[in-house]
């Protein structure tokens, strides 16, 4: 079975994309599923996540996520995707080369708009999750290739007011894929991060959040916890990681619920099918 491709995606930065992409990841993993991330942020965050900032600053441009949209030359897959310290993850990794590529107008990029897409359908067969971190400026052209080559789109949310009302820019951004150039696109909805369950704003901007979209919020929500921030270091998912604690067990939740997500919308597209 071909994988399912899931892009993290938000308007705000510092919501936690990538460090839910690490993990997430290893959450899969540690089932035996097999996961290449692809990172599409010029910060390269998840990939020093991953290997660390010496081996992301020695990569090339070959090497890196910049050769999907270099058309000079084809991307050679095989030096593009690199393995992890875990043996089912795998990475395409970004560094600043990707950065000249982060261009406005991406509609008006002809074919380099569709560059992701044409990479995931390479070698979407040899994984069961694609998973694909974006930066956060969501008009141009890196996160927009993200939106035309994805199944399925999730949200971070800080519970924070800035944080919640670029929630209005996603789902507008996501309508303009969705007419522009990926009807399949399936936004999966909003799950809330760095929350912190002793300070009433956050409280608060929960409450609002869940009585504005509904079933749109997740149920999981993901708590202000240090031992999150400790797997940048160790360059492994916390699920390997510290893979007895409650922040392990809170990514499988959130990843359980992905899933869930992800079953009924493929069974409403079978039945619209035979419908």
């Amino acid at each position: 079975m071909s994988a399912f491709v899931l892009t993290l995606y938000a308007r705000k930065g510092g919501v936690g994309r990538t460090l839910m992409s690490q993990n997430l990841a290893g959450a899969c993993a540690e089932h035996g599923g097999k996961v290449l991330v692809i990172d599409l942020d010029p910060q390269a965050s998840v990939s020093k996540n991953f290997f660390g900032r010496d081996f992301v600053s020695r990569l090339r441009p070959y090497q890196t996520t910049a050769a999907l949209f270099d058309e000079s030359r084809d991307p050679d897959f095989s030096e593009l995707v690199h393995k992890t310290k875990v043996d089912e993850i795998e990475i395409a990794p970004s560094s600043d080369f990707l950065e000249p590529f982060d261009l406005p107008n991406p509609t008006e990029r002809g074919e380099m708009q569709f560059a992701v897409r044409d990479f995931v359908e390479a070698v979407r067969g040899d994984f069961h999750l694609i998973l694909i971190d974006t930066p956060p400026n969501v008009s141009n052209l890196l996160a927009w290739g993200a939106l035309m080559a994805s199944d399925f789109v999730v949200t971070p949310v800080q519970p924070e007011k800035n944080s919640c009302e670029g929630v209005l820019d996603v789902k507008q951004r996501l309508h303009f894929a969705l007419r522009n150039g990926n009807s399949e696109l399936v936004d999966l909805g909003y799950f809330i991060n760095n929350m912190d369950a002793r300070t009433t704003q956050h409280r608060i901007m929960e409450e609002e959040l869940r009585q504005l979209y509904g079933s749109q919020v997740f149920d999981t929500v993901i708590y202000r916890r240090t031992e999150f921030q400790n797997t940048q270091h160790a360059h492994r998912p916390i699920t390997h990681e510290s893979p007895s604690s409650a922040e392990a067990g809170i990514i499988r939740d959130l990843l359980h619920e992905i899933v869930e997500r992800v079953d009924l919308e493929t069974q409403k597209s079978i039945a619209r099918g035979a419908a």
